[in-house]
């Protein structure tokens, strides 16, 4: 077995280990401290313009924007197979977040939330599809043959929001901290789960 793949397979035990613990612990007061300390973290930069700000951004990994994203990939990526990667991967992360929010079924922090937003909290179906979507972006600018001032603007863009989206659900009340966290990690499992599977085709 070499490196890349025993990196891959220990990346994946880590992640589902953070998600499986979270999941199990719902409820529990260590995460509720947990949950309400990262909660007032956010809000000492609680102002008008990060609010602003943050709505525009958590709206980035949004039902409308998120089809929109899709349409643009299906007409402008010439790839079929990374056409086709983009789509299975969000169409699995969405499966997968719908099946874990019913199991679970955790109610959102209804009397801090500073938008509208419905059903269950757990986990986070922005911070998984951010993760995922804006990721695999990531990946692909990474390898393609884009000069490096471009590679570097553009991956600044994309790291930022992969990093924001899930900060704001947490600032605009509409997640707990851990919903994000389990979010990420259930997310980043799935990509390298497939990963490592796509790499056993190869």
């Amino acid at each position: 077995m070499n490196k890349n793949k025993i990196i891959k397979i220990a990346g994946i035990i880590v992640f589902l280990t953070i998600f499986f613990f979270i999941a199990f612990s719902i409820n529990k007061e260590y995460i509720n401290r947990f949950d309400m300390y990262a909660y007032d973290l956010s809000q000492t930069i609680n102002t008008p313009f990060t609010t602003f700000l943050f709505k525009i951004i958590t709206s980035l990994s949004g039902v409308e924007f998120v089809c929109l994203a899709l349409v643009l990939c299906l007409l402008f990526i010439k790839n079929k197979k990374k056409r086709n990667t983009i789509l299975l991967i969000a169409f699995l992360v969405v499966l997968i977040n719908q099946i874990v929010k019913i199991i679970i079924a955790r109610p959102r922090p209804e009397d801090i939330m500073m938008i509208t937003e419905i059903g269950y909290s757990f986990p986070s179906a922005h911070a998984m599809f951010s993760f995922a979507f804006y990721g695999m972006f990531l990946y692909y600018l990474l390898q393609s043959k884009m000069s490096k001032k471009k590679k570097i603007l553009m991956g600044t863009v994309l790291c930022l929001l992969i990093i924001l989206i899930p900060i704001t659900r947490i600032y605009l009340g509409v997640h707990f901290a851990s919903d994000v966290i389990a979010g990420v990690s259930l997310s980043a499992s799935i990509l390298l789960i497939y990963s490592l599977l796509n790499e056993k085709k190869a």
